[in-house]
């Protein structure tokens, strides 16, 4: 059987092909082949050490968070002889300065230059108590010990309003805010270093 000439063209196209395929695969092989030649006689140097760490697996540090710090111990209450209120007046004195987070003797101070430690000291415009508290902005009939601690939390009120300016908060707590004069201020500031050195 003869091949038609149709036959004939598509079989030299295939032979035509299968020797280009042959040829461009011994022509690749000789391009590897240089290389590898190429790779045996040049001296390549080693990645530098850096490169090398650069691909090393993360590693995950944990870090402990800082402890809280530990609020300092309260201090106990100590009955004072030098001061002149009963044991009672002096431990609810104490226990609305460490509240109101008032210093003690600052509180002392305080109460020195308004009563004297007087707790039935009335002043001319009718301010009463240990505190000297104004009877128009506080109940007229507190006791001793309830006098302390709405004056301790209203020096502590003033403290806080005045960013902790103790003549500031002082000069108010007597005159109902701040003048500028502190002549008071420094009285009770004078008592109450007192009472810190005795």
């Amino acid at each position: 059987m003869r091949a038609s000439k149709a036959d004939k063209f598509y079989m030299g196209m295939l032979l035509a092909i299968i020797c280009f395929c042959f040829g461009l695969l011994r022509i690749m092989d000789e391009a590897d082949a240089r290389r590898a030649a190429e790779r045996e006689t040049l001296n390549v140097a080693e990645p530098p050490a850096i490169v090398a760490t650069a691909f090393q697996p993360v590693q995950t540090v944990y870090f402990e968070p800082d402890p809280e710090p530990e609020e300092p111990a309260a201090e106990m209450f100590t009955f004072r002889e030098d001061v002149p209120l009963s044991a009672e007046l002096q431990e609810v004195l104490w226990d609305a300065c460490q509240e109101h987070k008032v210093e003690y003797a600052l509180a002392l101070g305080l109460i020195e230059t308004e009563s004297s430690f007087n707790p039935e000291a009335v002043s001319y415009v009718g301010c009463y108590g240990l505190m000297q508290l104004n009877p128009d902005y506080f109940p007229a009939d507190l006791s001793p010990a309830e006098n302390i601690q709405y004056g301790v939390a209203f020096i502590a009120e003033k403290l806080d309003q005045y960013a902790g300016n103790v003549g500031a908060a002082l000069t108010a707590y007597n005159a109902g805010h701040d003048t500028g004069n502190r002549e008071y201020a420094e009285k009770v500031m004078a008592a109450a270093e007192r009472w810190r050195t005795e």
